[in-house]
């Protein structure tokens, strides 16, 4: 697992840091909901697209003022204030070994007849 730094604009950074109630005030309540959409729909494919499996809580302002620099969620070059984010990520091999170990244990727990994992989980 490696730690990589993400920059990202206003409006991905409130999403990730689940503050939603600011996109009520920035885009009125009657486009809200699709603008936090979009954006959950732009964070899902930066996450596979960068095999991210944990995104710190912490984000960090950077010190411009004002930027046009591309967001690396949404692409967007709006000016604005960015907020640097750090991310773990996992190579595709190691991903895809995991995701393995957990399709057998489920096929274990099956043909066990047991309910649940292993490991007392599900994934």
């Amino acid at each position: 697992m490696r730690f990589i730094d993400l920059i990202l604009c206003a409006d991905c950074s409130a999403y990730l840091s689940s503050d939603h109630s600011v996109f009520d005030y920035w885009y009125g309540l009657d486009k809200s909901e699709s603008m936090i959409e979009q954006i959950a729909h732009k964070v899902d494919e930066m996450m596979e697209e960068k095999h991210i499996s944990f995104i710190t809580e912490k984000s960090e302002a950077l010190h411009e003022a004002f930027s046009h620099s591309p967001c690396d969620c949404c692409n967007t070059r709006l000016g604005g204030y960015r907020f640097k984010i750090s991310a773990s990520t996992e190579s595709e091999v190691t991903r895809d070994e995991r995701l393995k170990k957990q399709y057998d244990d489920v096929q274990d727990a099956i043909d066990r007849g047991s309910s649940e994992s292993p490991s007392g989980e599900w994934f």
